[in-house]
């Protein structure tokens, strides 16, 4: 009774009362929620696109016991990432960008170093009310390998969960991992997606989503989703599930 007191009286104030532990509302609890229903006592994670070591330090906090693998291309970026990872156990930190074919690409080094990519910005996004931080200052290049035969070559047979935040190319990593992805051996994935034209090439989500959802991955939900002065959406993150894990 006093639960629906409280509720009416914080709705007339456009305000709602709802549980913490809600499914949906929190990414990180989310992630936390579904690995643990996994069986590996020892998960092993791929921060792809690992920038300076934001989502190592959740994955310490959410999994310590998880073995990270980061994957950083931008020289100095992968230097704040190393200083981050300093006295951390099982973290393999490797200077590689992931992608769809092996071999050497440019890589954008841009004014923030959150919005590097191997794609270049496009011309609407140097006109958007971001485009100081997405102009390109420097063209280096870098090593690309596959998600595949990199976990082929360390003999790494599953993925507990794998994450890309590579600025409009999680499309281009995810095929490079077709065969750990069509045989399920990567139990969850996290993605962000760019919904406006930020990027030349950039892979959009019903893509992505067709991708995934042609390997029977479900997707579980928008987060953290970011708006434009507009009211837009401009992008978020997303998580999927392999077909026969626990939802």
């Amino acid at each position: 009774m006093l639960k629906d007191l409280i509720q009416t009286a914080l709705r007339r104030r456009g305000h709602y009362l709802r549980s913490t532990r809600h499914f949906g509302d929190n990414y990180w609890s989310d992630l936390h929620t579904l690995m643990v229903r996994q069986t590996s006592p020892r998960p092993v994670i791929f921060d792809v696109g690992a920038h300076h070591g934001e989502t190592l330090l959740a994955c310490r906090k959410f999994l310590p016991a998880a073995t990270v693998h980061c994957f950083e291309p931008d020289p100095e970026s992968a230097e704040i990432l190393a200083r981050c990872a300093s006295g951390l156990e099982n973290v393999m930190l490797h200077s590689v960008a992931l992608g769809e074919v092996e071999g050497h690409a440019e890589f954008h080094r841009n004014c923030e170093s959150m919005t590097n990519s191997l794609l270049p910005s496009s011309s609407s996004a140097s006109e958007s009310e971001y485009a100081n931080f997405s102009r390109t200052r420097e063209l280096i290049q870098v090593p690309v390998e596959t998600l595949d035969s990199f976990c082929q070559r360390e003999n790494i047979h599953r993925l507990d969960l794998l994450k890309t935040d590579c600025q409009g190319f999680d499309l281009m990593v995810l095929k490079g991992g077709q065969e750990m992805i069509a045989s399920h051996k990567i139990d969850l994935i996290t993605c962000e997606v760019i919904f406006d034209h930020q990027y030349d090439g950039q892979g959009k989500f019903n893509e992505l989503l067709g991708f995934l959802d042609a390997h029977d991955y479900r997707f579980m939900g928008f987060y953290n989703t970011a708006r434009n002065s507009s009211d837009e959406a401009t992008y978020c993150d997303t998580i999927f599930i392999r077909p026969f894990a626990k939802p």
